[in-house]
């Protein structure tokens, strides 16, 4: 079995308060996420505070002809084909 670090030790670890980790947790920044264990956090030794959180971005990127991207915006219900009118 894995021996899992309170909030206080990972917080040492990291030379970081123990509430600037509890803050890390609520906003989902360490992964793997910890587990609650009824009064508190346990935290993988393996774990890692997640940088750039906000600059993340997802591993595929979807182009403007991408099937997918248009299945989304439409709900998933198919177009009907548009008329092309010609205009003088």
């Amino acid at each position: 079995m894995v021996r899992h670090f309170t909030v206080r030790e990972f917080a040492s670890k990291h030379r970081r308060s123990d509430e600037t980790v509890r803050r890390w947790i609520n906003s989902g920044k360490i992964y793997p996420a910890p587990t609650f264990d009824g009064y508190q956090y346990l935290i993988h030794p393996s774990a890692q505070k997640i940088t750039n959180y906000e600059k993340l971005t997802p591993s595929i990127l979807l182009n403007s002809n991408c099937k997918l991207l248009k299945r989304i915006e439409t709900d998933g219900k198919k177009q009907k084909p548009q008329k092309c009118t010609l205009t003088t």
